[in-house]
């Protein structure tokens, strides 16, 4: 999983996770997302996209 601040003082995150198939294809998935605290659960925003 990889993740980068999309905004300077915002919660807004993009977040792009890898995903390993059974017939070895590694496909790439990227979800806009937003937090709260630190300890708090991350929320996707929209639909995720192939990257």
């Amino acid at each position: 999983m990889r993740a980068a601040h999309t905004g300077i003082g915002t919660a807004a995150w993009s977040v792009t996770v890898a995903a390993e198939y059974a017939d070895g294809t590694v496909r790439y998935f990227t979800a806009p997302v937003t937090t709260g605290t630190a300890s708090s659960p991350l929320t996707v925003t929209a639909s995720t996209g192939l990257g």
